[in-house]
């Protein structure tokens, strides 16, 4: 006696998943996420594989979890008391400027100061945890080490930026300031 008799849902969904051939199952379509992970699976067999260690490190690290929440503090303080000083105006007032400024020493205090830091950490831990050695015996040509250090600090860069835009692109709707400026200064802070 089988166990799909005595349990009739388990043989009505075997059933269920056989073709009418009597094959096997037949396979769930690809979606969009499915094929999606798939590439960049393969993607990222070809990239540098410092960048790739050093995002992971640096993405789960708790030194950037606190930055990354002290930039959207900042960001949240400066668009509350903003609009709170601006006060009934904000309406009319051409406020965006101000307000630009306020979100643009944000973004600069983190590429300035807080990715800098971040990468010059990376480094000194490699040193301190003795796999610098490791990393010159390695088949890693040093541009290639260089350019994976590199490429993990204007990742991190690229996260502040993507985490700023929404409030720096707020600054457009309170007038006062052109897209161009808003466009082209974060740009420049980056450079």
């Amino acid at each position: 006696m089988s166990t799909g008799a005595l349990q009739p849902g388990v043989a009505a969904a075997a059933d269920s998943s056989a073709t009418p051939q009597g094959g096997a199952a037949a396979a769930a379509p690809a979606t969009f996420w499915t094929r999606l992970d798939a590439g960049l699976d393969r993607v990222s067999d070809h990239l540098n594989p410092i960048l790739v260690k050093e995002t992971r490190q640096a993405l789960r690290s708790r030194q950037f979890v606190l930055w990354f929440l002290l930039l959207l503090a900042a960001c949240w303080l400066v668009t509350i008391g903003g609009v709170a000083w601006m006060g009934p105006g904000v309406q009319y007032a051409a406020g965006g400027g101000l307000m630009f400024m306020c979100y643009y020493c944000v973004l600069a205090f983190a590429v300035v100061i807080v990715v800098p830091y971040a990468a010059f950490r990376s480094l000194s831990s490699e040193q301190e945890e003795n796999t610098r050695d490791v990393l010159m015996v390695s088949a890693l040509r040093p541009s290639q080490i260089i350019n994976g250090k590199l490429g993990g600090a204007v990742l991190q860069i690229g996260v502040y930026l993507s985490a700023l835009s929404p409030c720096l692109a707020f600054t457009y709707l309170l007038r006062g300031i052109d897209l161009r400026t808003i466009l082209l200064l974060p740009v420049f802070a980056v450079a």
